[in-house]
């Protein structure tokens, strides 16, 4: 790891360091998959689920 003056987290071992990156990958993947289910629902073109869907935070799509 690269050493910084800045200390914005306690120190982490390395499994809480792979267990916080499986945490991200998976909330990654759900964001995804909500943002697959509304283009359908909503019949919209990949392009055009770009601009509307994709957009959104996930707040926003589970609105």
């Amino acid at each position: 790891m690269i050493p910084s003056p800045y200390n914005f987290e306690p120190a982490l071992s390395d499994q809480e360091y792979a267990k916080l990156g499986i945490l991200a990958l998976r909330w990654s993947h759900i964001e995804h998959i909500l943002g697959n289910c509304l283009k359908v629902i909503l019949r919209l073109t990949d392009e055009e689920a770009v601009i509307v869907v994709f957009s959104l935070s996930a707040d926003q799509r589970a609105e």
